[in-house]
């Protein structure tokens, strides 16, 4: 819950690991509304995930010349780009966020007992 609070690139993980946590575990789902984990969950139902970190993206490289061998590469690629349509990642990181977010709720809201369904219905709705 620490990691989702943070906002950091870790929490995308955190929230995998959440939703399997929680899927065909009633007694998780109960241990997740009563720790408070609606009140973390709920503000990043509008968000967008976190961004990866610099050596994630690419910017940094700690070896310039991959190919220590003094023969030049076969299959020369001078100008490798390893993230040739950035905003095609920044949507599918949405839709995996989103994804994960949606099948927590349902998780929740199967697996739950009715009063605690009740609360689950009562603060979706007011978020």
């Amino acid at each position: 819950m620490l990691t989702l609070k943070e906002h950091k690139y870790a929490s995308r993980c955190a929230l995998k690991v959440i939703d399997f946590a929680l899927t065909s575990n009633g007694a998780n789902c109960e241990r997740f509304v009563d720790i408070r984990g609606l009140k973390t969950l709920m503000p990043l139902l509008g968000s967008a995930p976190a961004p990866p970190p610099a050596f994630v993206k690419g910017k940094v490289s700690p070896n310039p010349n991959p190919n220590p061998h003094p023969h030049p590469d076969p299959n020369p690629n001078p100008n490798p780009d390893p993230n040739p349509n950035p905003k095609a990642e920044r949507e599918a990181m949405q839709l995996q966020h989103d994804e994960h977010l949606a099948s927590l709720l349902v998780t929740l809201l199967q697996q739950l007992t009715v009063r605690v369904r009740v609360r689950v219905r009562v603060r979706v709705r007011v978020s």
